[in-house]
């Protein structure tokens, strides 16, 4: 049975490397869990009881979703759950890139 098992893979954060909207490698990232994480899976209720308590009322929600795979990141000197927020808020290629890696289970697979 344990081979249909995903959340201890997805728990392994992956190094997603961040990108100019014109292509250019830089040395930012962000630590990305797998959609099957325990990370991902607390990160969304702690999300749930802030939205909530209204914070995020004016917050891009695809923004506030994918920040939920994000466990860290070298892109700002304060990391926070917020810093997350406003970089995919304010570039979605981003949001869009860090979505799909999230989402995409060959991420997180042990090679063989």
């Amino acid at each position: 049975m344990k081979e249909f098992y995903t959340r201890e893979l997805h728990n392994d954060a992956k190094k997603f490397p961040l990108h100019t909207p014109d292509g250019k490698k830089t040395k930012k990232y962000l630590m990305i869990s797998g959609k099957d994480s325990d990370h991902f899976r607390n990160s969304k209720a702690e999300l749930q009881r802030r939205v909530n308590a209204g914070d995020f009322a004016d917050i891009d929600n695809e923004a506030l979703y994918v920040a939920c795979l994000v466990s860290g990141g070298n892109f700002v000197k304060d990391f926070s759950f917020d810093s997350v927020v406003t970089l995919l808020s304010e570039a979605p290629y981003l949001r869009d890139d860090a979505h799909e890696f999230g989402c995409t289970h060959g991420n997180f697979l042990a090679k063989k």
